[in-house]
């Protein structure tokens, strides 16, 4: 795959030894899949490949499908990287004192590499010291030249690693012996949609709550779950549904408990197989603890990520109103960010740990770590005092291999403050689950963060 990177790789070696070639010629050489080098790599006659497809085979499992998807997902970027640092050698060499070193660099191989001496006359003679000069003013310039180039070396070598993995893999998969497709009159299911641009996920847990308001201590447990949605649709358009709620047992005798059932939509747009920006907006039906009256919010905002092959940072802000009832958090703003980062074995076959059973935990290849930070702030319910919301998550999931299950473990904490008497209730929730997903999404986003989620901030709001 991507016949152009490896041409690169093993040419860079003499783009490294003379470096006084302007990016022009590297695209043709190299047959560079990239404006207007296509067009230079075919008047050469060099093939230019597409990128990597995962192809369907009769053996591949989900984790195969994942695996292989990691691996495009990185080729992708490192490939953007690749022609962005080349761009970066282009618009040096295209500078002034780029092309003064290039001419001056250019005369002295030719004097020194001749048979016999070109500088017989004087004025030769000054031109070839002039370059000479030139080459030992511009050496800072030589240097930057030379640290770029190594870099776009390593690059490019860890390109053809990936793609070297890719096919190590599918070859590896075609040769694996597996149970023929039933023969018979059944047919297969036919669904009204490609499912490759479909994604489904569910997820259940439970846990415990401790919190402190005032100088007093309240604990009870915590259950919960969420359903989501999403579809990609035509223009690199997406759309995804969500349903999710928790409710908790009462915090002591006469306190009461908290719960809240949210549904919303997220719409956006990526742009590019890693990049998701769009709307989140929706309601959420709370009761409050204390008995609180209960009410309905609705809530609206900006969400965005970007996914890197193992990283992901995304962020969500917008605006949250009660819709019916005196609220408890109302007139409000919120903004929060998050990050995680999927730590994977070096070798995909030899995975962290084989469990003998059953089946569904036999093998853990990969750890998903997420972190959640973020602030709401508005109006006590129907009051003038202001409220704000500070809160945090840390989680861990766990998909297992060869299955479409993920366990995970989660805390979120959070401290809600009311003008005019300081912080009114801190509290601390640890739980774990097991989350279910169905997808054959092609984009990076499948692997590390399939859904897009709610704010946190629609859990921490009913606890004034």
């Amino acid at each position: 795959m991507f016949v152009a990177l490896r041409r690169i790789a093993r040419g860079l070696g003499t783009i490294w030894s003379y470096a006084a070639v302007p990016l022009a010629a590297v695209f043709i050489s190299f047959s560079i899949v990239s404006g207007a080098g296509v067009t230079d790599a075919r008047a050469q006659g060099i093939a230019v490949e597409p990128e990597p497809s995962i192809p369907d085979l009769p053996c591949m499992t989900p984790a195969d499908r994942r695996a292989l998807q990691r691996l495009k997902d990185e080729m992708q970027v490192t490939s953007g990287r690749f022609h962005g640092l080349l761009a970066q050698l282009d618009q040096l060499w295209g500078t002034p004192e780029g092309k003064q070193l290039s001419a001056a660099e250019a005369l002295i191989k030719q004097v020194d590499t001749a048979q016999q001496g070109i500088a017989t006359t004087s004025d030769q003679f000054r031109e070839y010291q002039n370059a000479r000069a030139t080459v030992r003013r511009l050496a800072p310039l030589r240097q930057k030249i030379d640290a770029l180039i190594k870099t776009i070396q390593g690059v490019a070598g860890k390109y053809v690693a990936l793609d070297k993995r890719f096919d190590a893999m599918i070859s590896e998969i075609k040769k694996r012996n597996c149970d023929p497709p039933p023969i018979g009159p059944i047919e297969p299911m036919s669904l009204p949609f490609d499912p490759i641009y479909f994604n489904f996920e569910g997820s259940l847990f439970a846990g415990g709550v401790g919190a402190t308001s005032f100088g007093t201590d309240y604990s009870t447990h915590i259950v919960g779950g969420r359903s989501a949605a999403g579809i990609l649709l035509p223009g690199r358009f997406r759309l995804q549904g969500d349903i999710e709620g928790e409710k908790t047992g009462d915090y002591c005798v006469g306190c009461g408990s908290r719960s809240y059932f949210a549904y919303a939509t997220h719409f956006g747009w990526s742009p590019t197989g890693n990049t998701d920006i769009g709307l989140v907006g929706g309601f959420q039906d709370v009761k409050p603890t204390f008995h609180g009256p209960s009410n309905t919010n609705g809530f609206i905002g900006f969400e965005g990520r970007f996914v890197f092959p193992n990283f992901m940072v995304g962020g969500q802000a917008g605006f949250l109103d009660a819709t019916s009832g005196v609220g408890t958090l109302n007139d409000a703003w919120f903004a929060e960010g998050r990050a995680k980062v999927r730590i994977v074995p070096p070798n995909l076959s030899a995975p962290i740990t084989t469990v003998p059973y059953p089946d569904v935990l036999r093998r853990i290849t990969e750890v998903v770590v997420g972190a959640t930070l973020g602030h709401a702030s508005g109006k006590l319910a129907d009051t003038s005092l202001g409220a704000s919301s500070t809160y945090w998550d840390v989680n861990i999931a766990v998909p297992f291999n060869n299955s479409r299950w993920t366990g995970f473990v989660d805390y979120t904490g959070y401290t809600n403050h009311v003008q005019g008497l300081g912080t009114v209730w801190t509290e601390h929730v640890f739980k774990g689950g097991v989350k279910f997903n169905f997808s054959g999404s092609s984009s990076g986003q499948q692997n590390i963060e399939p859904m897009l989620p709610l704010p946190i901030g629609l859990r921490t709001s009913a606890s004034f």
